[in-house]
């Protein structure tokens, strides 16, 4: 199974991670969330594959937080583990506690400024896989 799982809706970028977190993935991410093209306004992070969040891929989802928001864009992390959520509160990152598919929708409507009922439904999300 790949490790890294892309879904694009909207300027939205839920990029989905299996196995350990760790510096093995870092190139591979970078070239995914292309940060420095401005193409999404939001990162969503699933990490409920993640086994592991090791200690480079925390500082990596730190500096990635860091640039994301000087860029204007928004950043949350979803289905993370109990042990790995309490190391990414500690760290500062955002944890979102709602289903993938309502992530997406609220955050699209957050960083658009929208309310509930002015929003639309997250529509069908676009798949991309990446592989090591």
């Amino acid at each position: 199974m790949r490790p890294i799982h892309t879904f694009v809706d909207s300027g939205v970028l839920r990029v989905m991670v299996t196995g350990p977190f760790d510096m093995h993935l870092v190139f591979d991410l970078w070239q995914t969330c292309q940060l420095e093209h401005n193409r999404y306004h939001t990162y969503l992070f699933d990490l409920g594959g993640v086994r592991k969040l090791r200690d480079s891929g925390l500082s990596w989802l730190r500096v990635f937080n860091r640039r994301a928001v000087k860029a204007g864009a928004g950043i949350l992390l979803m289905n993370c583990r109990p042990g790995i959520a309490k190391r990414c509160v500690s760290a500062g990152l955002k944890i979102g506690l709602v289903a993938p598919h309502l992530a997406v929708h609220a955050a699209t409507a957050h960083n658009r400024g929208v309310g509930p009922k002015g929003t639309r439904g997250a529509g069908r999300m676009a798949s991309v896989g990446v592989s090591l």
